[in-house]
């Protein structure tokens, strides 16, 4: 059978004395008391006649006294029903009794014990490695694998229980841990992008010498085949000169015109230009000629 415990401002009621002083002679040992799980003290009521008595204090009756059975005629008795409690007395009844205990109001808060606070950082490692966990799931699967080493340093890096604490929403927390995992991500995007850009500033540079390159030898060939031109034109008038020069000189005896044609032959291919016309040619054969019979007169 449990006994009865008052609280502290009932039993100072019940002794007529204050809280305070009733606080006091409980930390001197003058009245025993006992203490709850949250530490307030409880008074059972031995120990209040304990102290009365050794206080001198008039005892108060506990219960009612009883009445003396007096030999008369019974009267009848009707039955009465128990009166139904208010649904406010059933409210006070099951609320616990804190009235003038002023040591409730003002209990400091006391350390939590060991094994609670035990408890407690299991679950917060347990819940920081569940959202590291949700930022693995994120990893995209076609992420390299040099950059899914690099989201798995920075989620345990940044996915701690101050940059991510347990006052956030579940929501809010994925909302953090996707973010960790986007800026990763983020940055490898930017890196391939590079890597392209460089990979196109490079093909266009090699396609611009090759195109530069391929000018160059068409512009050679182009050269090489205006000299062959010339030079094939150089040729025909150097053959259309020996022919001219032939006709020019049929009429001429054997030991002029053999002379004269050999020093024609022989100058022609340092005189001769490839921009030259036929009639060029003639009047430059002409004059040859000329020149070579005034100096075989001359003789």
């Amino acid at each position: 059978m449990n006994k009865q415990l008052l609280t502290i401002g009932e039993t100072a009621r019940r002794l007529g004395v204050s809280v305070e002083h009733l606080r006091r002679s409980a930390d001197k040992g003058e009245i025993k008391a006992t203490r709850t799980r949250g530490g307030h003290r409880r008074f059972s009521e031995e120990s209040i006649a304990e102290y009365e008595k050794k206080q001198n204090l008039p005892t108060i009756a506990r219960q009612r006294p009883q009445i003396a059975n007096k030999k008369a005629t019974p009267m009848p008795r009707k039955t009465r029903r128990a009166p139904t409690p208010s649904a406010l007395e059933r409210f006070e009844a099951e609320l616990p009794n804190f009235i003038g205990d002023e040591e409730y109001l003002f209990e400091p808060v006391r350390e939590q014990p060991q094994e609670v606070m035990n408890r407690e950082a299991e679950e917060e490692a347990r819940r920081v490695r569940k959202l590291k966990e949700y930022g693995m799931a994120c990893i995209p699967y076609r992420l390299p694998a040099e950059w899914k080493v690099k989201v798995i340093a920075a989620l345990e890096e940044q996915v701690t229980a101050a940059r991510v604490p347990s006052w956030l929403s579940l929501f809010d927390q994925h909302i953090a841990v996707q973010g960790i995992v986007s800026e990763v991500r983020r940055s490898y995007e930017e890196t391939v992008e590079r890597q392209k850009e460089a990979m196109r500033k490079e093909e266009e540079a090699k396609r611009k010498e090759e195109e530069a390159k391929r000018k160059e030898a068409e512009a050679q060939q182009q050269a090489d085949l205006e000299e062959l031109k010339r030079e094939r034109r150089v040729d025909e008038l150097i053959r259309y000169a020996i022919s001219y020069t032939k006709d020019e000189t049929e009429d001429w005896d054997f030991a002029s015109k053999c002379p004269a044609r050999r020093e024609i032959e022989k100058v022609l291919k340092s005189e001769v230009k490839a921009d030259w016309t036929e009639e060029d040619v003639e009047d430059w054969v002409d004059e040859i000629l000329e020149q070579w019979e005034e100096d075989k007169d001359d003789e």
